[in-house]
């Protein structure tokens, strides 16, 4: 990937498989890293004192009679240094929430493409289901559904391209593109000990006739797994409804899927929500957001939103529901649509529109991602610097008073996060990092189904990071981030550690003299050296991908491999004064590409 200023990492294009299975590995045990345990790197952190008993009630707390708690607390980052106070008071956090993806393609004549189709289902790790018993099963129901629609949505697509000629479906693949392409995407607005609210998006695009675009909403309450209504939500439904066709009107252009429509009604909003099984509404962080497919109204595909902040009255929202929303948060939303939040608190709503950057390569007859372009406020901004992209999956992330877009990336080689400050009116590229954000809980997917799990941040101060390492061999490793009040994820150690040591295990081909022998709870190399002769077996366990690996001893010290680099010999170690390379003083190294 070829990424302006962010640096350049070498990796071969083997690395997309190995990704994906050393990630599954990883996901399968359970990490100790520092202060986390795996109650709290599962839970958040534990602001409630949250026990089953609670988490099962919900209850714990309520503010005169209500369902909704009223909780407090100071929450740390990482397993490292405590951050500064992000959560106010507030409901705690979840961590683990998960997505797991499949994807079917469907053949005409096991030679010509006829349908791309992919979908995400929602699933809680062992022990976020141990805090959340009660709300665990309404996901299997929401997967469920998820499913039905699904196989409705391929089924009906499939029909459609059985009509087509073989020439067609020839000259569609010619092109670069299929008949049909179908795709189910979860979207997070809230997940904490208060909510759970998501959105799923069904988008089936048929090239020339325009894309079908429809919503399911579900909004529980993360203690019981029952369902919220609007009526537990907003005061008047009424003014409520004729406050969202009000900023509908106001964004314009078919924003709430108008079209030709010059103004939509409160009664119009009110039966769009009354007409949907899921309500066709969202219970976000800072307000309600109510979502349009392309066949709501009229033709159109959108999400209109009321902040908190905007009730300047106190005639719409229940105050009761206000005071127990989070401070903290990250919320996922789609490409394309227009999201508004309050990116400072000042009481005034934001906006901001992110699209894909494309360009067309001719020879392969195919158009790709290479960024993002966005609409903050008014400002466009073009955010233009990589090869090309395969996945993009965005979420703001609001901390310490302000908010942050985090753009979580795919490259066929690579896994990125790219974090940008909305300050003002103007979005700011702070930096990327390698990696995708992984669960420190076990996760178990059927083994008989190409199927493969994504963690979601939805607890943004407790963030773990799967990358890639190359020190001494090709390696999954994982490491803590903080993301600081500039907008910049920092590491909360400097070393890496390396997932399934079991599988890295090298031999050293020459002498290693004077070794440092390292102090486990430091990390920090001691006064005790060793020897380690041709022929002996180390095992990688710690590496800062840099300048070392430490590695386990047959008689079970960890010492610290220095690896050096230089323009004549790339990287080598010393044996004794003489520098021998890498490749020549190990056997056993495993490199991808």
């Amino acid at each position: 990937m070829n990424r302006r200023n962010k640096g350049t990492r070498i990796i071969g294009a083997v690395i997309l498989a190995g990704c994906m299975l050393l990630n599954a590995s990883a996901c399968g045990k359970v990490q100790e890293t520092g202060n986390e345990t795996e109650a709290s790197s599962a839970g958040g952190s534990d602001v409630m004192g949250q026990t089953e008993a609670s988490a099962g009630t919900g209850t714990a707390g309520s503010v005169d009679g209500s369902p909704w708690t009223e909780v407090s607390g100071q929450k740390e980052e990482g397993s490292g240094e405590p951050a500064k106070d992000i959560s106010g008071d507030g409901p705690s956090l979840m961590r683990d929430v998960c997505l797991k993806h499949r994807y079917d393609n469907e053949w005409r004549d096991n030679q010509y493409s006829l349908l791309n189709y992919d979908y995400e289902q929602i699933f809680f790790p062992e022990s976020l289901e141990a805090l959340y018993p009660k709300l665990t099963p309404k996901l299997y129901i929401i997967n469920d559904l998820i499913a039905t629609e699904e196989s409705n949505c391929r089924m009906k697509a499939l029909a459609e391209t059985q009509k087509l000629s073989d020439e067609e479906v020839k000259e569609a693949g010619d092109k670069g593109t299929l008949p049909r392409k179908g795709q189910w995407r979860i979207y997070v607005r809230r997940a904490d000990s208060e909510v759970f609210s998501l959105v799923a998006r069904t988008a089936l695009e048929s090239p020339g006739k325009g894309d079908h675009v429809t919503y399911r909403c579900s909004n529980l309450r993360s203690g019981t797994g029952e369902d919220i209504s609007l009526s537990d939500v907003v005061l008047d439904e009424d003014a409520f409804c004729s406050l969202i066709a009000e900023k509908a009107n106001e964004t314009a252009s078919g924003a709430a899927g108008n079209g030709n429509k010059t103004e939509l009604t409160g009664a119009e909003i009110k039966a769009h929500l009354d007409g949907s099984p899921g309500g066709n509404w969202t219970l976000d962080p800072q307000g309600v957001s109510v979502w349009f497919g392309s066949d709501a109204i009229s033709p159109g595909d959108a999400c209109v939103s009321v902040l908190y902040a905007e009730d300047t009255g106190g005639g719409i929202f229940k105050e009761d529901v206000i005071r127990s929303s989070p401070r903290t948060w990250t919320m996922y939303f789609p490409l394309s649509l227009k999201t508004r939040f309050d990116a400072d608190e000042d009481g005034k709503a934001d906006l901001l529109t992110v699209n894909e950057k494309r360009d067309r390569y001719e020879e392969g007859g195919y158009e790709y991602c290479t960024g993002l372009t966005m609409d903050y406020n008014g400002r466009q901004q073009e955010f233009a610097d990589w090869d090309e992209l395969y996945e993009i999956r965005l979420s703001l992330i609001h901390m310490y008073g302000e908010t942050f877009l985090l753009n979580e990336c795919r490259e066929y080689e690579y896994s990125m996060m790219d974090i940008y400050a909305l300050s003002k009116d103007s979005v700011i590229d702070t930096g990327s990092i390698y990696g995708s954000p992984v669960t420190l809980s076990e996760v178990k997917l059927p083994e008989d189904e190409y199927i493969y799990p994504d963690c979601l941040l939805t607890d943004p101060g407790s963030i773990r990071v799967s990358t890639i390492t190359d020190m001494l061999s090709t390696c999954g490793s994982e490491r803590d981030y903080v993301l600081r009040e500039t907008g910049r994820f920092e590491p909360v150690e400097p070393w890496y550690v390396i997932n399934d040591p079991s599988r890295y295990t090298i031999t050293p081909l020459v002498w290693l003299k004077d070794v440092p022998v390292v102090d486990e709870s430091t990390h920090e190399v001691t006064s005790e050296r060793v020897t380690l002769r041709p022929g002996d077996r180390i095992t990688m366990e710690y590496t800062d991908d840099s300048t070392y690996s430490d590695c386990r001893t047959k008689d079970g010290k960890l010492v610290r491999i220095e690896v050096h680099s230089d323009d004549e010999f790339g990287r080598y170690v010393l044996s004794g004064d003489q520098k021998v390379e890498v490749f020549k003083a190990f056997d056993d190294m495993m490199f991808a590409g």
